[in-house]
């Protein structure tokens, strides 16, 4: 795989043949779309979820676009699967985070993602790219058991909190240059 860049983008854009850029959706109640399934691409780019946003076992056949966008409340994509290109570019997500069992066959984009809150992306599976690059994990963040088939890059990313990567496999590239751990790395995170 070739070292994808973490420089931040002028313009976080849009997934590579999404479709037209849908900006500024605002959802001030619950979102829930648990079980949905996105034919075409599904474009989020810059929204605004100001409640939970249930994305739980969600499945995105084409690119799922979340660039720029604010997740106020608790967030779940565990158990999604995003078969497309999935763009997280600068997103920021103020409650927890669950992309627990998420299923990314292609690839994933967090650069620049900023998470308030746990972080959990345990047993996802990342088939090409996964990006992380920029981002910053306040809380926990917690990868055990995470697949990376295609490589990870984690370069200038800050984990604030305890980051766990226990069990995880990693059979290409794993980048984490410039990458600053201040609680810790290792299976004692404080939140268990």
């Amino acid at each position: 795989m070739a070292r994808p860049s973490t420089a931040r983008p002028a313009s976080a854009g849009r997934a590579s043949g999404a479709g037209p850029r849908s900006t500024g959706a605002t959802f001030h109640g619950e979102a829930r779309f648990g079980g949905a399934t996105f034919r075409r691409w599904a474009g989020f780019y810059g929204a605004t979820f100001h409640r939970e946003a249930a994305f739980s076992r969600v499945v995105f056949h084409r690119e799922a676009g979340f660039d720029e966008a604010t997740f106020n409340g608790e967030t779940g994509f565990d158990g999604a699967t995003f078969n497309g290109e999935a763009g997280f570019v600068g997103a920021t997500f103020q409650g927890w985070a669950q992309f627990e069992r998420a299923s990314f066959r292609d690839s994933a984009g967090f650069p620049w993602a900023t998470f308030q809150d746990l972080a959990g992306f345990v047993g996802a599976s990342f088939q090409e790219g996964a990006v992380f690059g920029g981002a910053a994990f306040h809380g926990d963040a917690k990868f055990d058991g995470a697949t990376f088939q295609d490589g990870a890059v984690f370069d200038v990313v800050t984990f604030h909190g305890w980051a766990r990567f226990d069990g995880v496999t990693f059979q290409d590239l794993a980048g984490f240059v410039g990458a600053t751990f201040e609680d810790g790395c290792g299976s004692s995170a404080g939140t268990g």
